[in-house]
Order: structure tokens, then sequence, then C-alpha cells
């Protein structure tokens, strides 16, 4: 496919440098003396004038075809194979709780605090804040979850696809409107 993009360019290079010489040659025929409106008049001979023409059409066409052959020489990555470990891992421990904490909310966000607050309101435990964005940080290189930074809240959270597979598969469902309500205002409640 690239290379008949190439040989087309290359054909409508040629006929456009064709119909400048042809341009250049009747213009020639009419007008023999250039720089008329010199104080001396200067006179150049149609090769003279037809050979730049051919040669910078030449040249274009040259740096075309060398830029286009390193173009194709330079290897495509591939994307690495997944190792056994990236295959096999699966959350589990403080992150299964996570992926559950963030399943509640369906398709709603999270900041790291309201991940921990809500591990609390569910009682899947009372963990150090720096235990749960470390469990956020794994869920998301392993596309579990993602974030974004919202303006009010900082860094949000919610599961990714990968996520939601699993939460499925796991029976995890998400809460009701007023359960929801519920678990939100025993978050509140609670002091660090």
């Amino acid at each position: 496919m690239a290379d008949s993009k190439i040989s087309w360019r290359s054909v409508v290079e040629a006929v456009v440098a064709g119909a400048i010489l042809a341009a250049g040659g009747w213009a020639l025929n009419k007008l023999p003396v250039i720089g008329k409106w010199l104080s001396v008049e200067v006179v150049l001979p149609r090769w003279a004038i037809l050979s730049v023409f051919m040669g910078w059409t030449l040249f274009l066409i040259l740096v075309e075809r060398r830029s286009a052959a390193a173009a194709a020489a330079v290897p495509e990555k591939e994307p690495a194979a997944p190792t056994p470990q990236q295959e096999s891992w699966k959350p589990e421990g403080l992150a299964l709780e996570v992926v559950k904490a963030l399943r509640t909310v369906d398709a709603g966000y999270l900041s790291g605090n309201e991940v921990r607050g809500m591990l609390r309101a569910l009682a899947l435990g009372d963990w150090p804040q720096a235990d749960v964005n470390l469990a956020l940080r794994e869920l998301n290189q392993e596309r579990f979850v993602s974030f974004h930074i919202d303006h009010m809240r900082g860094k949000v959270y919610t599961l990714a696809d990968d996520g939601i597979r699993l939460a499925q598969r796991s029976g995890f469902m998400p809460k009701s409107a007023e359960a929801l309500r519920m678990l939100r205002f025993q978050m509140n409640t609670f002091q660090d």
C-alpha cells in the first residue's frame, strides 16, 4: 500500500514537473531575454533554466524516496507479551476489598480518602490510608481501576473494564441510591 502511494505521488510529481517545464519553455519562447527590468539585460539560456527545474524536481523525488525507505527500515514496535506474573495477577486482600468498595458506587468516583471511608462503612476493615493508596496504584497499573483529577476532590478513582468484569464474576453488586446515602452518612461520621 505504501509503495503504491509513493509511486502515485511520483507520477503526479513528474506530471507537475513536466507541466512546469512546458510552461517554462513556452515562456522562454515568448520572452527570450529575462531581466529587462534591470539596468543590464541578462540573457539565460533555455537549457540552464530547464535544468534547474529538472534538478529541483529530481532532488525532491530522491529525498521523498530516501525518507520513505528510512521510515520503512524502522521496525515497528510490537507490544511486549505479558509475563506469566502479569497474566495471573488478580486482586486479593486489600486490593479485592478496594474493588468491592468501588463497585458499591457503580459508575461513580471515589477519592482515596473516600475509598478508605467506604471500606470502613462496609465493615471491610480499617486500613491505613497509605495501604489503600498503594492498593489503588496497583489496581491502576493492572488496569482494574482508572483515575482522573477532580478540581474539588483531587484524584478520584472508578472501576475500569477489567475491574467491572472482576466484580461481576465475584458477585459484587452496586448499592441502591438509598443504601449509598446511608453509607455516605456513615463515612462522614467516622473520626480518624
